[in-house]
């Protein structure tokens, strides 16, 4: 299952999507963002996660993971944010990824889960 979310929280907009997969081990988190690094299954250029954050950090923001293997992943894009306070969405990982939305939860308001 695949779950997507968003909240706009202390003035940033995060977006997320979280997975239930094989998750990504901690010693190989570091070089998630790096390009041409592929996961396990060696599909894909290794372009996708690398292009993620540099569109991010040209914005003033930055993309968070949050991971273990065999525990899926949450990738979260953070971005500056000046509009109100928005009440959608929980936390995208229960409060690791910061300061998050009303609280934990795999799916909630402003969270959308597809198979």
């Amino acid at each position: 299952m695949v779950g997507l979310g968003s909240a706009a929280v202390d003035g940033e907009l995060k977006l997320w999507v979280r997975d239930e997969g094989a998750g990504i081990a901690l010693a190989d988190q570091g070089r998630a963002f790096d390009r041409a690094t592929r996961g396990r299954t060696g599909s894909g250029t290794g372009l996708g996660l690398a292009i993620v954050r540099a569109i991010a950090e040209a914005h003033g923001g930055r993309v968070d993971l949050v991971s273990a293997a065999g525990a899926g992943s949450t990738f979260a894009l953070v971005l500056p944010w000046r509009g109100g306070q928005s009440e959608a969405g929980d936390s995208p990982d229960g409060g690791a990824l910061g300061s998050g939305g009303a609280g934990a939860g795999v799916t909630g308001a402003g969270e959308r889960a597809a198979a």
